[in-house]
C-alpha cells in the first residue's frame, strides 16, 4: 500500500508512465487517513502522490485497506461498526480523487497472512466474518 510512503520515490510515476502503463493500484492505509475518528486527512499525503499521478497522466485503481484503531481494537474490520468506518474511508478517498480514479478494490489480498486478528468474534483471522460482508462496504462508496 502506498510504496511512496515505504521510501519509494515518486517520481516513478513518470517512469511507470514512460512505460506504458495509464494507471497504477494503489491506495494510502485507512489508518493514515482517518487520525481523528471520521476525520479524514489527504494533505499533505495522498495529496502529493495523486498530484504525481495527474502530471503524468495516471489513473488510480484505488485500494481501500487495511486497519484503524478506531475501530474493531485495530483488528481487520468484523463488525458492522467496523465494516462501516472502512466503507467511509472508502468512501472518502473516493469523493476526494474521482476524477482520477478508474475503480476500487475492497482490501488487499483478502486471504494474506497480514490480517489482523485481535481476539475478534470470526476465528481465523476475521475472515469468517469479513469476506461475506464485502458487499456492505462496496455499496457505500457507490450509494453516494
Amino acid at each position: 500500500m502506498n510504496w511512496t510512503a515505504s521510501g519509494w520515490s515518486k517520481e516513478l510515476s513518470k517512469l511507470i508512465r514512460y512505460m506504458g502503463a495509464s494507471f497504477v493500484r494503489d491506495g494510502m492505509e485507512w489508518s493514515s487517513i482517518e487520525k481523528q475518528k471520521g476525520i479524514y486527512t489527504f494533505a499533505p499525503s495522498p495529496d502529493d502522490y495523486m498530484q504525481k499521478l495527474a502530471e503524468n497522466d495516471l489513473k488510480l485503481l484505488f485500494v481501500a485497506a487495511f486497519n484503524n484503531p478506531f475501530y474493531d481494537n485495530n483488528a481487520t474490520p468484523y463488525t458492522d461498526i467496523g465494516r462501516r468506518g472502512l466503507a467511509e474511508y472508502a468512501k472518502a478517498y473516493i469523493e476526494q480523487y474521482k476524477d482520477q480514479l478508474i475503480g476500487f478494490n475492497v482490501y488487499n489480498e483478502f486471504n494474506g497472512g497480514f490480517m489482523m486478528d485481535r481476539d475478534d468474534e470470526a476465528g481465523s483471522n476475521g475472515q469468517a466474518a469479513s469476506v461475506p460482508r464485502k458487499d456492505r462496504v462496496y455499496s457505500a462508496p457507490c450509494s453516494g
